[in-house]
């Protein structure tokens, strides 16, 4: 399944793939189905929302 997040509070790195980048509050992160995909670095307490969708076609 898609998978979209919405970070409510705190700050971090998400990687996606290969690609890496920082995320904070009100931050919306996009992951396709079946893509490796993990929080690191937590540097505040990371409180996300997460939305799971069945992917296009």
């Amino acid at each position: 399944q898609d998978e979209v997040y919405f970070v409510v509070s705190g700050r971090a790195s998400i990687t996606v793939g290969m690609e890496t980048t920082q995320v904070g509050r009100g931050s919306v992160v996009y992951v396709p189905a079946g893509v490796a995909h993990k929080f690191h670095h937590i540097t505040e307490d990371l409180r996300v929302m997460v939305v799971f969708s069945p992917p296009e076609g």
